[in-house]
């Protein structure tokens, strides 16, 4: 298996900003799909979206709650439970059924850019029910100005730095590209994203873009 050289970032320190206008911007051309079709291995088998938090509602409605109001529509990516998804007030649509099954997000990303309607995508996993009310603005944002087909959100803790791959805003015209990729045999969220024009966008609030990854996370 081969893969396209990594390449640097077109920029990688861009703060994040959202004006009014690029609120409204987005909400217009950016499409919301929110990962919730993983096998819940760290948690002992559990449907990690549907498990409930402190308040009683399912995570995966907490992170929909997040995004649905920054992007022009929303649908829940699921391969499970479906009923229950679709309970929570949102469409749901499992991974295409020709793309390879336990493969990772990068699966259900591509089916979600094969079905988006509008020129980009806004992904996140179900597993960040805190994240950021400018999130997609400012990707959006910093993705037009700089000319990428990729922004990732970044944020920096104890001298850390990380990327949240699978936050990533996804330009609709690398649809085939991510095709490829796959095909090839990759199923690295960050693999396929390092090989495209892709920007990082800084922001502030770490504990925003804290996910959940087991049931001790939520006490």
């Amino acid at each position: 298996m081969t893969h396209a050289p990594v390449l640097p970032a077109v920029a990688s320190d861009v703060p994040a900003h959202a004006s009014e206008a690029a609120r409204a911007g987005a909400r217009e051309v950016v499409s919301g799909w929110l990962l919730s079709g993983g096998q819940g291995r760290r948690m002992g088998g559990l449907d990690k979206g549907l498990v409930p938090m402190a308040d009683g509602h399912a995570m995966a409605w907490h992170t929909a709650q997040r995004l649905a109001p920054q992007v022009a529509n929303l649908t829940l990516n699921v391969n499970r439970h479906a009923a229950a998804y679709a309970a929570l007030g949102w469409p749901t649509r499992p991974d295409a059924p020709d793309l390879p099954a336990d493969f990772g997000p990068l699966v259900g990303m591509l089916s979600g850019l094969r079905q988006a309607s509008t020129p980009w995508v806004q992904f996140a996993p179900c597993d960040y029910p805190h994240l950021p009310d400018h999130l997609v603005a400012s990707l959006w944002h910093a993705a037009i100005a700089h000319e990428a087909e990729v922004a990732v959100p970044i944020t920096r803790q104890g001298g850390d730095t990380w990327h949240h791959w699978t936050c990533a805003l996804v330009r609709l015209d690398t649809t085939d590209a991510l095709s490829e990729s796959v095909n090839a045999g990759n199923h690295r969220v960050r693999v396929w994203i390092t090989a495209r024009r892709w920007i990082g966008v800084c922001f502030d609030d770490a504990e925003a873009f804290q996910n959940i990854n087991t049931l001790g996370d939520l006490r």
